[in-house]
């Protein structure tokens, strides 16, 4: 397997790379070393003495996966949780068309693989998988790219008619069109046995009137059937009125929790991060829903009110509204890990680089809502190079890391590489020879006419540039001469690093599922590393 440094991946941030290599001057802002067995126990010890309603959230938990087609190995993990010694490794994503990029499948097979290992290590532990289903931005997760049966890239996009805005997207309701985005989608797959299985499935979570956040759920749950995963939508009534204390809580002093959050946020960009989020002394965690939709919260002199419209009200009357009709509210996106913390006894979350910024600005809150912070586990980050690719890359000589600079930068490189050493050479000691005699030219006119040593400099530097784009135009004749290079190269690019960026922030998890069939992600889920922070760049050899 081979591992690639995040310090040389494209918009790796330093607030990420400091995390991974644990240094004791961010990890402070977090709820400690997610690598310590003996940290992971006295957090679960924690957890455990609990005040977490188990019972109702097992009866919720298993009404909602039974609803979206669990199998048994989710609802025995759902039946686990009344354990009160039961803890869960939690990740989740918004609902991306048709699952999303690949790294949502990625996050899930992490949890999956972290859970099982705190049980192995005396730690009993499931996985569950939080369906972002509240987040109302539909513009995130209404596509999904993938190369199609040519290896040209395909981007399917759908986004019902009668769409609101600003209404969560969970809630939105599948049209007919739905139908015809899942016919894009089975066209762009190979002609697969596997794509003939998938299509029906797809057609029946897809469906004219089914809610968009159940079709994501239902799809999840099918292609990680057997391990355990269990599903949890917080946007149902029951767990709202789970939630209510906590959102009555927040509407009662939510100045208070807005200076400690600018005050964590001065902090972090002190020490030289980025704040992953925006905190104003206007802020309000939490969205009021009216007529279906998300609506922002702010506090001005002491009282709260929708960023658009004129209704105004006391914290305290906001508050019991929160305590009697929590179904009212929704968490921002700061608010929602707090939330899913107070439901689940939730050991660690298996979080990618975005996320663990996030968690850095939000211990100040978990701290004033006396909710115990997880652990942060980074999500696993991994390539999946198919045979002919790795054929590819054998025979040019390259590595994924090197996809990341574009095909055509590829293949004039290995244009450089086939012209031999003569000749570049050539272009280096003529660019020697013009630069050493334009400079004795220089400093002869100097000392002749000073005012024409400005002008020998542009002459110079309109040399250099003449040689050097005459090189780069031969070297890309070079690279347009070998057509089946260019074409491999240009296919593999599309593939493991589509737009110069990493193969599962793109590609569309399904692609591979198409390919290979359901062997493939229990492969996946195995050949994940957990003891690393690198990237990992998997053969799959079917």
């Amino acid at each position: 397997m081979e591992k690639v440094s995040f310090e040389v991946i494209p918009r790796s941030t330093r607030i990420y790379l400091d995390y991974l290599s644990r240094r004791s001057n961010l990890i402070r802002y977090y709820a400690g070393d997610w690598t310590s067995l003996e940290e992971q126990r006295a957090l679960a010890a924690r957890l455990c003495e609990g005040t977490h309603d188990r019972q109702r959230l097992f009866e919720v938990l298993r009404e909602q996966n039974r609803a979206l087609g669990a199998d048994a190995a989710a609802l025995s993990n759902i039946d686990r949780l009344r354990d009160p010694r039961t803890v869960a490794v939690v990740t989740g994503q918004q609902a991306g068309l048709f699952s999303g990029p690949l790294y949502t499948l990625i996050k899930a097979l992490g949890a999956v693989r972290w859970a099982s290992r705190m049980t192995e290590l005396g730690i009993p532990a499931i996985p569950v998988f939080w369906s972002e289903v509240e987040d109302h931005d539909i513009e995130e997760v209404a596509h999904c790219g993938l190369p199609d049966r040519d290896g040209v890239w395909r981007e399917i996009d759908y986004r019902p008619v009668e769409w609101v805005e600003g209404r969560p997207v969970g809630r939105v309701i599948l049209d007919e069109a739905a139908g015809y985005a899942v016919d894009q989608l089975v066209e762009a797959l190979p002609d697969s046995e596997y794509v003939r299985g998938l299509a029906p499935r797809l057609r029946a979570a897809y469906t004219s009137g089914a809610r968009w956040g159940d079709a994501f759920g239902r799809l999840m749950l099918q292609l990680t059937s057997g391990t355990g995963l269990v599903w949890i939508d917080p946007s149902e009534s029951e767990i709202k009125g789970m939630l209510g204390p906590l959102y009555s809580r927040v509407l009662a002093e939510p100045g208070h929790i807005a200076r400690a959050l600018m005050k964590r946020s001065a902090q972090l960009l002190q020490a030289g991060y980025h704040n992953q989020f925006h905190v104003t002394p206007e802020m309000v965690p939490l969205f009021l829903i009216d007529e279906g939709r998300r609506r922002t919260l702010m506090q001005i002199n002491g009282a709260i009110r929708p960023k658009v419209g004129d209704q105004v009200w006391a914290p305290a009357d906001l508050s019991e509204l929160a305590r009697t009709s929590p179904q009212t509210f929704s968490p921002s996106g700061a608010l929602r890990p707090v939330a899913q913390d107070t439901l689940l006894p939730t050991l660690m979350y298996v979080g990618g680089p975005s996320e663990i910024a996030y968690f850095a600005q939000l211990q100040p809150m978990y701290e004033l809502l006396g909710v115990t912070q997880p652990m942060l586990a980074p999500r696993p980050s991994v390539t999946i190079v198919e045979p002919k690719y790795a054929r590819t890359l054998e025979k040019y000589g390259i590595g994924v890391r090197d996809l990341f600079a574009g095909p055509d930068e590829i293949l004039r490189e290995i244009a450089r590489r086939s012209v031999g050493q003569e000749l570049t050479q050539a272009f280096a000691s003529t660019e020697a020879v013009v630069t050493e005699r334009m400079a004795a030219i220089q400093e002869q006119l100097g000392a002749a006419d000073p005012t024409l040593v400005d002008a020998a400099r542009n002459a110079l530097e309109k040399m250099q540039y003449q040689i050097s784009n005459l090189k780069t135009k031969f070297l890309n004749a070079q690279a347009r001469r070998d057509a089946t290079a260019e074409q491999q190269i240009r296919r593999a690019c599309t593939v493991l690093a589509p737009e110069r960026r990493l193969q599962e922030r793109r590609v569309n998890g399904l692609y591979f599922y198409a390919r290979y069939g359901p062997t493939f992600l229990p492969w996946l889920r195995d050949a994940i590393d957990l003891d690393t922070v690198d990237h990992q760049v998997l053969t799959y050899d079917g």
